[in-house]
């Protein structure tokens, strides 16, 4: 039976209180986990390195799945995530927002489109 396609994308910017929480190596596992919550398939990655450009401090990561990708930054001297998952298949919101609880958000603010034909809200908040 083929998969009926959706287009959700949704992006996060959360100010928060721990942005050193995990290391590389877990962020990568926080990653992992992420995406296996939503169960979705990784194909390349994850991938996770420190970027010390000045303004600009902190890891970023992104995986590629099987039905699009999961990318993200922290800037740790400020205390901001943001991070965005599309994917073609289902998307469990609140699972999603839930994760980024590691990191002690004090608010979490996010944005759910349907871009099956243009870019249409269709959830957006704080959590």
């Amino acid at each position: 039976m083929q998969q009926t396609l959706k287009h959700l994308h949704i992006m996060v910017k959360a100010q928060v209180e721990n942005p050193y929480a995990l290391s590389v190596e877990g962020l990568k596992h926080w990653i992992e986990m992420l995406i296996k919550n939503q169960d979705m398939e990784i194909i390349i990655g994850p991938n996770v390195v420190m970027v010390d450009d000045e303004g600009n401090e902190g890891p970023t990561g992104s995986a590629n799945i099987k039905t699009s990708h999961f990318a993200f930054h922290i800037w740790e001297n400020l205390g901001v995530i943001q991070a965005d998952l599309y994917t073609c298949g289902e998307l469990d919101i609140g699972q999603f927002l839930d994760e980024f609880e590691v990191f002690d958000p004090v608010v979490l603010e996010y944005l759910v489109m349907d871009r099956e034909d243009g870019f249409k809200i269709i959830e957006s908040g704080k959590y």
